[in-house]
């Protein structure tokens, strides 16, 4: 079941997605007390794309 948004919608509401992900990630970053270097640790096992997306086949 889609929401009822065509491609360009989608790949608009990504994209504002990403831009907000990013903003949000690099206030966090900033607060952060780090007890490991900056880009140690486990990385992402999905893309953003791929976690709006699943988000939207979960609710749906």
């Amino acid at each position: 079941m889609w929401v009822g948004i065509n491609y360009e919608q989608l790949s608009q509401l990504i994209e504002q997605a990403k831009l907000l992900h990013r903003q949000h990630q690099e206030k966090i970053e900033n607060q952060k007390v780090r007890l490991i270097k900056p880009g140690g640790g486990a990385g992402q096992k999905l893309s953003i794309e791929d976690q709006i997306v699943g988000i939207g086949q979960l609710l749906s």
